[in-house]
């Protein structure tokens, strides 16, 4: 069993931390209905919702099951043409 810290919006459930867990695992949610006693705890927390809703209203899925692009994932599929630094014929009375 695990427990794990989360808030509620929109329809879901976000962790506080990243959660690691079986797709299809059940799961028993317990609503606190009381306010957190420890301030800084609470600050932490805030500050961990606001640069999670700042994500999710950039377009960032909050979705854990969601994969992360590796890096170079895209190596061979962009390039860049020999002549790319030349001067522009646009741009000779410029120069």
């Amino acid at each position: 069993m695990q427990a794990y810290r989360a808030y509620y919006d929109d329809g879901k459930f976000i962790p506080f931390e990243p959660v690691k867990i079986e797709k299809g695992s059940q799961a028993i949610v317990t609503i606190l209905d009381f306010p957190v006693k420890d301030v800084q705890d609470d600050d932490i927390n805030r500050r961990k919702i606001a640069a999670l809703r700042k994500l999710k209203n950039a377009g960032h899925s909050l979705d854990p099951q969601k994969k992360v692009p590796k890096l170079g994932c895209m190596k061979g599929r962009i390039w860049m043409s020999d002549d790319f630094d030349e001067p522009l014929d646009d741009f000779k009375e410029y120069m």
